[in-house]
């Protein structure tokens, strides 16, 4: 576990120990960060309507908690730097009385004077709170994949506390080296199924509270240089950062010229029902269509997107045949292509609990005996299928789906999305095409695309280049499945303005399962 110098009676700790501790330094990766932020920055917006004294701007929460069933989720609300002068001067004044004595009380209606409430520290806080964004909220890495508790905290646990055992949990001298992991082990442990669990197995959580400020013998040390190390191998174009990266403007102009150089040729063509797409949503069932848990300004457009993959689906599916919906989220695809192929089977793949409960509270409505729920990563997930479909997987999702159409001989109808979240895995490289990589395409150009593919908001000045940074992307996961003997279709969503991540990925299954020459 430890490694000993040379000569020495100090131990180095393990380079894959140092990474975990450098991972927990970072801030939380937080998937569709604005979809999960929105609702607690409406929340905070909405309290700074209630704020009507000092008392209340002193007893403001900056620092949130919420329960989950399996965890918490904390997040610190940062308002500004400047607002703390304000804070400390509001926490150290007393309201002011202004006092006019009158001969005649009757004068001042009765009373001997007014409270008069300097109101501009209220004020100051209102207007901040309201000008506050989605970057103003600021999780805790809690998890070790975010701030959601998964499995793999669980197997991590057990791991660290080995090593902590290792130690006779005189975890004194390592708390230098391991402040954050033993900061996120100390959080597991404080939750109460962890804890009850940890004792039932026989772990001495005791032992180590009793032994955790003792020092051991062993000297620990970290190799010369390794977080520098660590930092470099994570490439700066990697989405590690917090806000959204900008491509620099000759990376771009590179990498689009080895694009020419490379003669990669964009095949682009129609969805296999054209321009007749559409639904008729009022004759669905309540609850087959997504009405029951979207605001109606994205109602519509949800619809539009729905649309463009549930009739390509129709399009490729036959009687029997098992469809899998990938990073499912609540549902919608899954349960509405389930609703038009009765005699199909459907299988909604997805981690996040709360998403799963409300597919089933529909599913369960509407009474459909042809759904499956699996709650799993959807790497996790090893049946068998005929057809698989994801509507905006985020980044490497997107190719962690196809390649398990790929390896299952299926059909796939994908709709790709974050394209500036794709980087090299323990489970995908790229670019993933033998096509790209005979190019000249190697990694960095590839980030370089995905990133200025993300560029694709309506009106927004590169929203062209955008859009062609996408379809080389794309174009690079239809050469890879075009090289497994599939008949791809690179299309776009029908209308385009339904959603800016509007390509459309068909894939057609061969007959026979071939593998790439």
């Amino acid at each position: 576990m430890f490694y000993r110098n040379e000569e020495s009676t100090v131990f180095s700790l393990p380079e894959d120990l140092m990474k975990l501790e450098w991972h927990f330094l970072k801030p939380p990766k937080i998937h569709n960060d604005d979809k999960t932020k929105r609702p607690f920055l409406k929340q905070i917006q909405k309290e700074a309507d209630n704020l009507k004294t000092e008392e209340d701007v002193t007893e403001f929460q900056y620092n949130r908690e919420i329960h989950n069933p399996h965890g918490v989720t904390k997040f610190y609300v940062n308002v500004n730097a400047e607002y703390e002068t304000v804070r400390s001067k509001t926490n150290n004044k007393n309201i002011k009385y202004k006092k006019e004595k009158k001969s005649n009380s009757v004068i001042n209606g009765g009373s001997d004077g007014e409270i008069v409430q300097d109101n501009s520290s209220v004020n100051n806080l209102k207007n901040l709170l309201k000008k506050m964004t989605i970057d103003n909220l600021e999780f805790s890495h809690l998890y070790s994949e975010g701030t959601t508790i998964t499995m793999a905290d669980l197997i991590l646990y057990t791991n660290i506390y080995h090593l902590f055992e290792s130690l006779d949990f005189k975890i004194a001298s390592v708390q230098h080296h391991l402040k954050h992991i033993i900061t996120w082990f100390d959080h597991m442990t404080s939750l109460p199924r962890v804890h009850q669990t940890a004792i039932q197995c026989g772990y001495k959580l005791g032992k180590l509270a009793k032994n955790r400020n003792m020092t051991s013998p062993i000297k620990f040390s970290v190799e010369e240089g390794l977080f520098e190390k660590i930092n470099e191998d994570e490439m700066e174009l990697s989405r590690m950062c917090r806000g959204k990266y900008r491509p620099i403007k000759p990376d771009v102009w590179s990498a689009l010229d080895k694009v020419v150089k490379g003669e990669i040729q964009i095949e682009t063509g129609i969805h296999p029902r054209g321009d007749n797409t559409a639904i008729l949503w009022s004759e669905v069932p309540e609850g087959v269509d997504p009405g029951l848990d979207l605001p109606k300004k994205r109602l519509l457009r949800k619809c539009e997107q729905l649309e463009n993959l549930v009739t390509a689906v129709l399009e490729l599916a036959k009687p029997g045949d098992v469809i899998v919906d990938f990073c499912s989220g609540g549902g919608h695809l899954g349960i509405a292509v389930a609703h038009f192929l009765p005699e199909c089977k459907v299988y909604l793949i997805e981690n996040k609990e709360e998403s799963l409960i409300r597919a089933k509270q529909r599913i369960d409505k509407l009474n459909m005996k042809n759904v499956v729920i699996y709650q799993c990563n959807q790497d996790y997930f090893r049946g068998k299928f005929d057809i698989g479909m994801c509507l905006h997987a985020c980044g490497v999702a997107t190719d962690m789906v196809l390649k398990q159409c790929l390896q299952n001989n299926a059909s796939f109808v994908i709709c790709p999305c974050c394209y500036g979240g794709i980087q090299n895995t323990h489970l995908m490289t790229y670019p993933t095409s033998k096509y790209y990589k005979d190019s000249g395409i190697v990694y960095k150009d590839f980030l370089t695309l995905g990133h200025a593919a993300d560029q694709t908001e309506f009106k927004l000045v590169l929203e062209e280049q955008g859009k062609y940074c996408a379809n080389l992307v794309d174009t690079d996961r239809a050469a890879l499945a075009k090289e497994h003997g599939y008949k791809v279709t690179l299309c776009s969503l029908n209308p385009l303005t339904c959603t800016p991540k509007n390509n459309l990925l068909i894939g057609i299954a061969p007959e026979h399962k071939t593998e790439p020459s």
